[in-house]
């Protein structure tokens, strides 16, 4: 797939014929809540837009939308209510980068004081995990593990979250 947000909704065809041939699956239809504020759009005219874009070119392979960036769950239904069906959810508000620059004492406090349960599903799960990553292997120590969790446990509950109250039973990307 290639995203190909067209910002002011007169790019389809173009996209259109940048893939054409290429083997790509072009995703036409791609915005987030910010870029609509910002340009005064709607989904329904971005996904008016590409529609044109492909009936204009005589597109027969099949595009994509996808409602990009999206934060909350009413941004959610918005897009997935106007025919989008593919969702990239922001979990950056659930992120706590914060702890990558404290130092290790400080985030194994931290750490300790997170609910033994949680502590117990990553440490389960990860600690000990070696992964080779382009040639560098990479070890999940003690550490390292309290510093991942610590910054992303909560944008791991939130996606959890939104996936069981607004996405499970969907049919979407």
């Amino acid at each position: 797939t290639l995203g190909l947000g067209d910002r002011l909704g007169l790019a389809a065809s173009g996209h259109i014929r940048a893939v054409a041939e290429r083997g790509a699956f072009p995703v036409l239809a791609q915005q987030s809540m910010r870029e609509l504020n910002l340009t005064g759009r709607t989904y329904e005219e971005v996904l008016a837009a590409a529609a044109f874009g492909v009936f204009a070119e005589g597109w027969k392979e099949g595009y994509g939308a996808d409602g990009d960036h999206l934060k909350t769950a009413r941004e959610i239904e918005y897009a997935l209510g106007c025919g989008f069906t593919m969702i990239t959810l922001d979990c950056s508000e659930h992120i706590e980068n914060r702890y990558f620059t404290l130092g290790e004492r400080d985030c194994a406090t931290a750490y300790a004081e997170l609910d033994p349960g949680l502590r117990r599903r990553y440490e389960t799960k990860y600690l000990g995990c070696r992964f080779d990553a382009a040639g560098a292997v990479i070890e999940i120590g003690v550490a390292e593990l309290a510093r991942i969790v610590l910054t992303y446990a909560k944008a791991v509950d939130y996606t959890v979250d939104v996936y069981n109250s607004t996405l499970r039973g969907r049919d979407i990307d």
